[in-house]
Order: C-alpha cells, then structure tokens, then sequence
C-alpha cells in the first residue's frame, strides 16, 4: 500500500506542497505537514494535542527547525514560507519520501543520507521524530531548534510579553510551558548539548490559509537550540509530548508496539486501494475522554458529527472487521439522545452537544441496523437499538426542537428560520445558503427506511405481527404513498428536492439517490431507473456527485476563495466525494447485482486509486470542484469520503477489488 515519491515531485515545491501527510493518535490528536516540510495551514505542526479527547486540540509544537553539519559544510533541512521568500529550501535536498508505515523523508546530503521519520503513538499526545544517518563513515552534526505555537488549533500565534520561553533543562529532557494555562511541552532527547536563546521567528506564511482568505501569518516561540552528534546507522529519536515527559528509552517500546499495530490493521488486505482505505479510515476512530468511542468527521479541522459518525460507521467499522467498535459508538450516541434527537456536534470546547439537525438520528437508524444485521446482536439489539430507534420515531411524531414533526400525510417536515438543519447546511452570516425549510427528499426516505427497520426489528424481537409492528407498517404504507405523490417530479422524471406547501423545488441535486441507496427503496422500478438516469446525466463525476447541476444558473463550478464565497459553493455544485458510494449502491438496486454491474463498480473505484497520492496523501477528500480536473478541496481526509468506499467494497463486492 505504500505510497512513494521521488525528486520529480519532491524538488518541485508547488507540487511537494500541495501534498500533505497525516498522523494520529486515536484520541482526536494529530501531527500534519506537507511533502515540502513547509507548514502551509495553520492547522501544520508535530504535535496537535486533543487535550478534551477528542477535542480540545491544541497545536503544542509546530515544527522543528533542523541543520546538519557535517565538518565545513552546513545543510538547512528545513522549509518555511515567509513574505516574498521560501527560506531555507531543504526541499532541494530531499530524495525520497514514503508514507507507510509512517511519513518518512529521505534527504541527500552530499555523499551521505538522512533519514527523519515521524511517527504518532496511539492513545497518547506523543509524537516521535527519528533521524538516521545513512551512507555514511563518520558522524555529523544535527542541531534542532523547536518551534512552539501552544495555542487553539483553530487560531494563530502572535509575538507577546507574556510568554515564558525558556526551557527548563534535565539529562535527556527539556521542558516549555510559556503560558499557565496550556499544557507543558516534553522533549525528551538523547545526550546533547542544549544552548539556551529565547526569541521569535516572525511571518511564517500559511499558503493554504491564505487561499482560504483566514489570516496566514504566525509567530512562533523557540526556547533554544539542542545539538546531537549522529553516528553512522544510529537512530536519535526525539521525543515530544503533552502531559507527561517521555525519554527515548520510554518511547522505544511504544514505537515497537504501534508498528505491529500498523501492521496488523492491513496485513489481510491483498488489495493497495483497500489497504490504504483501511488505514485511513483506523485515523478517523477515535475514544472519547468520557469513555465509549466516536469517529473524527474530517482532518484537520472537524471534530465528531452526529450525521457524519452515523454515515460513516458501516464503512469504518463492520467493513474493517471491528462490529464492537461500531457496538460502543451507537451505545454512545444512545447516551446522548434527547427528544428523538442524537447531537450533530461536540463542540471543540467539550462543552453540552449541540442537536442543530434533522438527520442524524434517522441516521443512527441506518448505522444501528448495519450493526444488527452484520452481528445479529440481539441482546444489543434488544437492550440499546430498539428502545433508542422507538424513542426517535415518538420525538418526531410528537414533534421536537427546530420544528422537526410528522405531517398529517406522515411527511418529514423540519426547519427553522436562520438555520440549515440537513447535511447541505452552509451559511453565510444570516444567509442559508441552500433554504430547505419543509419536507427534503432525503429526510423522508430515512423517515421511511427508519419506519420499516423498526418494524422489522420488533418482529424479530418480539415475534411476527405484533403491535408495534403493524402500527409502524401502516405508518409505512402511507409515508410511501404520499412521499411519491409528494416527490415524484413526472415531467422531469426525477424527484422534487423539496416540498413546502405549494412550493416543489425542482434543482437538480443528489439527495434523491438516497431514495434508491438506503435499504428498503421507496420508488418502483420505473420510476427508479428514470431518476438514476437523471442523477448519473447531471451529476456524476468519478470521484463524487455533483451538489447540484451544471445547468442550474445557481450553480458554482469551483470550491475556492475566501470563506463566504466558499460557502456559496459548498452545496451548489461542489463535487461530494461520500456520495460515490450511495450512487454506486443505487445502481445495483436499480441494475442488479451481476458481474456486468460489479465490474461497472470496480470500474468506478478507479479514480480513487489516483486520489490517493494527491491531496492528503492515502485517504479521501471531502470534496471537490464540479468541474474538470475536479480539484480536491476541503478537509485531506474525510470520514464519510473513506467510508463509503469501504462499504461498497465490503458489502457490495465482498471484498473481491
């Protein structure tokens, strides 16, 4: 699976920076760079510590400085971007760069080779970077300056009189801690020579920030300079930590142990695609703090979604072989529901979830019978799912926050002035960039399924035609019966994308492939194989569905700009890579599952393959452009992106690439 470069991509910095690298911790932490070693987001650094696992995140150390001497001759190995100048250009000297089993870069200094890897430890705010010297009969000189920002991964540092910068100096570790709130930083190291010289390195300019129109420039603290002498073929490893100072003689062992765990997580994987998905999707499972676990909706900036989580959980969690995992987030998730609502956010601050969404939990309804269904859990089932999946059918049959309710037809309605409660939920200041205040077609085609699932549940649970059951497939019957008299679009052949009152919203967007994907279709087949035609003429692209159609005059054919403009794109032709795998599921259900079809799919996972070495580096993007060459943009790696290609993979071809 591993994904490699060479010169031709790595001297050329456009190219090197446009790539990123990704590590994780399994706790919400991360470290993240570009192949250039220029940090170009604020969200760049060694250390991003989840403080609030998985929240609460921190960027502690953003870089480390790194010169080599070797007898008169010095080799700036670092890269930084600085107004009007990229300075230094160790870029130039890189020869290799591999991202399996973890980032590892490949410098070539004149007769000789430095090796530098970065590696996260699961579970911990720990990151090790490691430097071997390579072709070489003598030892050299490594000097390290730490570059520190200890600020909220979403901000930026400035120059103040309030930091302390210096290091508080024993054998093998120093200590920073420049402000009394925030956590201390650990480096541990070997025997060296550390010399002391407190200041600021001003202007590192963030390019990706910068394109996203957020302020680009930093400072950042350094409390000195640490110098090792470097034998031929010995590793030096530095150690950097949050919470608890860590030497190189502690972190040995865990190093060991997370590279067996790597290992372990693709070794049955016989496919690159598949295994690289694999992996990508182990970076977005994450514990929570308070127990139970979650999934990181996007890297670097998402936290744990509701929507996203439940989306997600078929493709990272029953198609990697890890049903308990899946078992822990809906048990968690149950936790929290209140009035038929699971929450769409945890906040980054760890304060009280946030329930501001009218999908999510007909989404848990969809994740919740993945689980049952692949583990035939009854106890589970019994004791958790069906007591939480008739709790959400009662809040919206009664009604709850944000004017989500059943309508006397059995309709979906939701919406709130000044708020997007579905996935197409951008805004500008006031402006809801995408209105959909009313009855959505993908709201009431998991209204149906959850309807149905319930129903299906209670019969297995309790026996066939019992009460429960025969009220819920009643119920059923007339939400089918009048979302196709509601939906059905017969002069264009499609489904409206939304209902109220006497408005029918005939945009041309995905939402209605929902209708055929989810597991108890709501349309007859003609209607079926019309509608799919439609979606797959408008909007597909071979990474993703369009969010709306060329043709509409409100359509956007570029995700760039500052944020306002972005957000007017977000949902108004922005390529959604998470709706791959619903289309591809919907074609089955509309084609039949025959090897003429199966290899159509394998055909349409393809592209992938490419994606995986633009971008961020061996996963998926969030999104893309609607136009060609149908650019990456967004999060590096999303979750629903990874996900939905492994469950297709998973349930749709058996494994079989």
């Amino acid at each position: 699976m591993d994904i490699r470069f060479g010169p031709e991509i790595l001297h050329d910095f456009a190219a090197a920076s446009s790539r990123e690298w990704l590590e994780t911790n399994g706790i919400g932490g991360f470290a993240l760079g570009s192949l250039s070693g220029v940090n170009t987001r604020r969200y760049h650094g060694l250390l991003i510590a989840a403080t609030i696992p998985p929240v609460g995140r921190m960027v502690m150390v953003s870089k480390l400085e790194e010169t080599v001497v070797v007898g008169q001759d010095t080799f700036e190995v670092s890269s930084n971007q600085y107004p009007g100048v990229v300075s230094p250009k160790g870029y130039r000297l890189l020869d290799s760069f591999s991202l399996y089993p973890c980032p590892t870069f490949i410098f070539r200094l004149g007769e000789m080779t430095l090796k530098k890897s970065v590696m996260m430890i699961h579970g911990e705010n720990t990151t090790v970077v490691t430097y071997q010297l390579l072709d070489a009969d003598k030892p050299i000189s490594l000097r390290l300056r730490p570059l520190l920002a200890c600020r909220d991964s979403h901000g930026l540092a400035r120059e103040n009189s309030y930091a302390r910068l210096q290091a508080a100096v024993q054998p093998g570790l120093l200590t920073i801690q420049p402000y009394s709130n925030v956590l201390p930083v650990h480096i541990g190291h070997p025997p060296g020579r550390f010399t002391p010289q407190e200041c600021w390195y001003r202007n590192f300019e963030y390019e990706r920030d910068c394109e996203r129109g957020l302020d680009f420039r930093e400072d950042l603290m350094s409390p000195g300079t640490l110098e090792l002498t470097l034998e031929p073929d010995w590793c030096a490893s530095i150690v950097i930590s949050a919470r608890r100072p860590l030497r190189p003689a502690d972190a040995d062992d865990k190093v060991s142990r997370e590279l067996a765990r790597r290992h372990a997580i693709i070794q049955k994987c016989t496919d690159p695609l598949e295994a690289s998905l694999r992996w990508a999707a182990e970076s977005h499972l994450s514990l929570r703090g308070n127990g139970g676990r979650t999934i990181i909706a996007g890297y670097p900036w998402y936290s744990d979604w509701g929507r996203d989580t439940m989306i997600s959980l078929p493709g990272l969690t029953l198609a990697t072989g890890h049903p308990e995992i899946a078992r822990e987030i809906l048990e968690t998730y149950s936790r929290y529901l209140d009035r038929g609502l699971i929450p769409n956010r945890f906040p980054e601050n760890g304060l009280a979830p946030e329930y501001n969404t009218a999908d999510a939990s007909l989404w848990y309804a969809y994740a919740a019978e993945r689980y049952v269904n692949s583990t035939r859990d009854r106890e589970f089932a019994r004791r958790i799912v069906y007591p939480t999946l008739m709790a959400i059918i009662a809040g919206y049959r009664e009604g709850t926050r944000f004017n989500i309710r059943m309508t006397d037809g059995g309709l979906i309605h939701q919406g709130q002035e000044g708020l997007a409660l579905t996935w197409m939920d951008a805004k500008v200041d006031d402006w809801v960039v995408t209105q959909r205040r009313g009855r959505t077609v993908e709201l009431n085609a998991l209204w149906y399924n959850a309807l149905g699932y319930a129903a299906d549940l209670a019969e297995w649970l309790e026996g066939p035609a019992v009460p429960a059951s025969r009220e819920l497939r009643r119920l059923q019957t007339r939400v089918r019966n009048e979302f196709v008299k509601a939906f059905w679009y017969e002069e264009g052949g499609y489904l409206y994308d939304l209902v109220d009152g006497l408005r029918r919203d005939s945009s041309i967007r995905p939402n209605q492939v929902f209708a055929l994907a989810l597991p108890r279709p709501i349309l007859d087949s003609r209607r079926a194989r019309s509608v799919f035609a439609v979606v797959k003429r408008e909007l597909y692209t071979p990474l993703g569905l369009r969010s709306l159609s060329p043709s509409d005059p409100a359509y956007h054919p570029r995700f760039e700009g500052d944020m306002p403009t972005r957000d007017a794109a977000y949902h108004q032709g922005t390529v959604w890579g998470y709706l791959i795998g619903f289309y591809m599921t919907a074609y089955l259900n509309v084609h039949g599952r025959k090897e003429r079809t199966l290899d159509r799919v394998r055909q349409m996972l393809a592209p992938f393959r490419s994606h995986l070495y633009d971008a961020g580096l061996g996963t998926v993007s969030e999104v893309f452009d609607g136009d060609e060459p149908f650019k990456p943009r967004g999060c590096i790696s999303q979750a629903w992106s990874v996900a939905e290609l492994l469950r297709v993979i998973h349930e749709e071809l058996g494994g079989r690439l």
